[in-house]
């Protein structure tokens, strides 16, 4: 009979302690802690549409999305020569930057035919080997450049 008491008192203390516990609220995690009782509130906005977007040169974008930018882009050789001292110095020379401002270049460097050339992989092996660079950088480039 002893032992029944105590089991029973124990029983009664441990509801006694959940019950004094869950009137308190002390239990469950604290802090900054919060459960989500209704729907989350989710930011809405309206799909972009075509005026949303403004594209101030369509011909530079099909270029970027053209196999011949992606030849250009991937070209490991090409990527090298372009990293060059030699051709670090022709890109820095304020002629250089004139020719290629100049509208003349722009047509050429648009041409079908400029594009075939820049994706022909001789092309990219000449540029490679450091000849090219080294050509637009001598004195008679620089003249030449400075001419036109």
């Amino acid at each position: 009979m002893k032992m029944r008491n105590v089991i029973l008192f124990g029983a009664l203390a441990a509801v006694a302690i959940v019950a004094v516990v869950m009137l308190r609220g002390n239990y469950g995690a604290s802090g900054n802690v919060a459960g989500t009782i209704g729907g989350a509130n989710r930011y809405q906005s309206s799909q972009i549409t075509d005026n949303d977007v403004a594209l101030k040169d369509p011909q530079v974008q099909a270029f970027l999305q053209s196999d011949t930018f992606h030849r250009i882009q991937t070209d490991k050789d090409l990527a090298r020569a372009i990293a060059s001292p030699d051709f670090a110095r022709v890109a820095a020379d304020p002629n250089f930057a004139k020719m290629l401002a100049s509208p003349d270049m722009a047509r050429a460097l648009a041409s079908p035919d400029m594009a075939r050339v820049i994706a022909d992989p001789s092309f990219a092996r000449v540029v490679a080997s450091g000849d090219l660079a080294r050509s637009l950088a001598s004195a008679d480039f620089a003249r030449l450049v400075a001419s036109a």
